[in-house]
C-alpha cells in the first residue's frame, strides 16, 4: 500500500484530488519492468486481498498509471477497451495460452460479465473488430474475441493514463512501429469506501 494520503505527501494528494474527485485513503499500486507484451487484462484486488480487513468497504475505482522509463525508440501502446468486468485482477485467455501459475491474476477462460462504461451488460464474444496479428502479437483473434478498443495511447514519460481500475487493457503495437523496447512505471490504484 501506497501513502500518497500523509501529512508529507500532501501536496500530491491534493493535486490527485483536484485530478479525480475524492478518493480513499487507502491506496495500492505496483513497479513493473518489461519487454514483453502483456494480455488482455484487469488490475484489481485479487481474492486474498479481498479477505484483508483493510479492504473491507472499499471498491477499486481508478487506476493511474506513470510511465518511468522507455528504451531508446520504444513506441509502446496500450489499448482500453470498451469491456470493463467487476471482480478480481483478472487476465483473459480462452484459448489456454497462458497458465499464469506465479500470478496472483485470476485466469478467466469464459469472459462473462462484462459490462460498458454505464453498466450496460456486454457480450462475451464478438467478431474481434480491431484485431489483427501485427497489432496484439501475443493475443490470438479468438482470444480478442469479446472485446472492443475505446481508445490507444502510446506510453510518453511525462503523460499520465488514467482509466477505470476494472477496464479491460492490453498491450498494442501499431503498424510501423518499434516492437523492441522495455518500458517501466508505477501503477497507483485509487478506492471509493462504499457503506
Amino acid at each position: 500500500m501506497c501513502n500518497v494520503c500523509s501529512e508529507e505527501n500532501q501536496w500530491l494528494a491534493d493535486k490527485f484530488t483536484e485530478a479525480l474527485g475524492e478518493f480513499d485513503e487507502i491506496l495500492t499500486g505496483n513497479f513493473y519492468i518489461t519487454i514483453m507484451h502483456h494480455d488482455a487484462h484487469v488490475d484489481l484486488i485479487n481474492e486474498d486481498e479481498e479477505n484483508d480487513p483493510v479492504f473491507h468497504n472499499l471498491i477499486p475505482w481508478k487506476s493511474v498509471v506513470f510511465p518511468i522509463f522507455l528504451s531508446d525508440n520504444a513506441d509502446c501502446y496500450t489499448a482500453f477497451m470498451d469491456q470493463r468486468r467487476i471482480g478480481y485482477a483478472a487476465t483473459f485467455d480462452r484459448l489456454s495460452v497462458t497458465d499464469q501459475g506465479d500470478s496472483s491474476y485470476k485466469l478467466f477462460r469464459d469472459y462473462d460479465g462484462f459490462i460498458d462504461i454505464n453498466g450496460n451488460p456486454l457480450p462475451s464474444t464478438n467478431d474481434s473488430p480491431g484485431w489483427s496479428e501485427e497489432k496484439y502479437p501475443i493475443i490470438p483473434k479468438e482470444n480478442f474475441s469479446g472485446f472492443s478498443e475505446e481508445a490507444i495511447f502510446k506510453q510518453r514519460m511525462g503523460d499520465v493514463m488514467v482509466f477505470d481500475a476494472c477496464q479491460v487493457h492490453a498491450s498494442c503495437q501499431l503498424p510501423g512501429s518499434n516492437p523492441h523496447w522495455m518500458k517501466n512505471g508505477m501503477n497507483i490504484q485509487f478506492y471509493k469506501t462504499v457503506t
